[in-house]
């Protein structure tokens, strides 16, 4: 590992206020910050855990926004996933996704560029984070770490167009 938690804490702690966007999941909180949720064992659970997770890390700094994944592992293959956004005073939740995991490397990169696309986009928080976790339930289906997809397939998506239908 590049540092212990200790120093991961003190040189992450330092570095919060020059934040606008944070990129985080509760697990992350827990390990970096020392941000305790509990332990969940249901999806509505780790939904109310990456809540608080939210919540608490908002106290930490001034940021902007704050942008979580929310994953739970029904099977070895198999993920149920969601993404978060608050921005201090309103959570904005993606819908869930359920998917047979080909690759993870990239999951998260696709997220985080989801999220940045659709802020730079002038998307309301709503619509970012659909947009963002479709790219990151996208990407798990895709082999290596770069989600290949268009802005279009990935809207698709996003807009619970999910029938299984071939498209031509």
């Amino acid at each position: 590992t590049l540092w212990s938690r200790e120093e991961a804490r003190r040189v992450l702690t330092g570095l919060l206020p020059f934040v606008n966007v944070l990129f985080a999941n509760a697990g992350a909180a827990a390990d970096v910050f020392d941000i305790q949720t509990g332990n969940p064992d249901t999806w509505d659970g780790h939904l109310q855990a990456a809540r608080e997770a939210a919540v608490a890390l908002a106290r930490l700094a001034p940021f902007d926004l704050l942008a979580l994944t929310v994953r739970d592992h029904p099977s070895a293959s198999q993920n149920d996933y969601a993404g978060l956004l608050y921005d201090g005073s309103q959570f904005y939740g993606s819908r869930p996704y359920r998917f047979e995991v080909v690759e993870r490397l990239g999951g998260g990169d696709a997220f985080t560029a989801g999220v940045l696309h659709g802020l730079c986009q002038g998307w309301a928080h709503s619509q970012t984070v659909e947009f963002a976790t479709a790219a990151s339930a996208l990407k798990h289906t895709i082999p290596g770490d770069l989600n290949l997809l268009t802005e279009a397939e990935i809207r698709e998506v996003a807009a619970g167009n999910v029938t299984g239908k071939v498209k031509r």
